[in-house]
């Protein structure tokens, strides 16, 4: 070693020693909260941190240490694992809500739910029968594809944003682009569903 020289075990990196420390309470009540909500700002504000103090502390390794065993500890509890809620996810945003009732001018016919695939059900956010017919919504596709493009690692620090205004389709051209994507068979599964809805 040369004279002058101070060897490197004399001056340890700053950073490493500051990740050698335990987490504070607070950080921990931070840690705690973004396993929680998913959301460092929403984390933030719960254990009392600026966002922008938040955005930083969520890029800790000790902080994603926490995160990494709460959620681990959540599935396993929930007795989940990552290929299944993937599956979930999948079905969500591959629904199509024909693959769960049809519909013509009448109304809406759910089909017999004995028949509906499990992809079909778990895409299935509310069914409810009102004096004024059946509502049938299903999981926002949105949500869902945004998670698998992230989950994928074909999503990163962007947003999706769905139309700032759906298409408002006449009914008549509705049922007309439903025969054309169908093949005319969307006639004969609507009768099949009227059918069963008689029995």
């Amino acid at each position: 070693m040369a004279r002058g020289t101070t060897p490197d075990t004399e001056h340890p990196d700053p950073r490493a020693a500051i990740l050698s420390r335990p987490l504070s309470p607070r950080q921990q009540a931070f840690a705690h909260a973004l396993a929680a909500y998913g959301s460092a700002a929403q984390a933030a504000r719960e254990a009392g941190y600026t966002v922008k103090h938040g955005d930083r502390l969520s890029r800790d390794p000790r902080v994603k240490g926490v995160v990494a065993k709460l959620q681990a500890e959540r599935l396993a509890r929930l007795e989940l694992d990552a290929a299944t809620l993937d599956r979930e996810t999948l079905a969500i945003a591959t629904s199509d809500i024909a693959t769960v009732c049809t519909w013509d001018r009448d109304g809406v016919y759910p089909l017999p739910s004995h028949l509906l695939p499990a992809t079909a059900t778990a895409a299935i956010r509310k069914l409810s029968t009102t004096r004024h017919g059946v509502t049938i919504e299903l999981h926002p596709k949105l949500d869902a594809v945004k998670l698998l493009l992230q989950r994928l690692g074909l999503l990163q620090g962007q947003d999706l944003q769905p139309a700032a205004r759906p298409v408002d389709l006449p009914k008549a051209d509705l049922d007309a682009a439903i025969e054309r994507l169908t093949g005319g068979q969307a006639r004969p599964a609507r009768k099949a569903a009227k059918r069963a809805k008689s029995l």
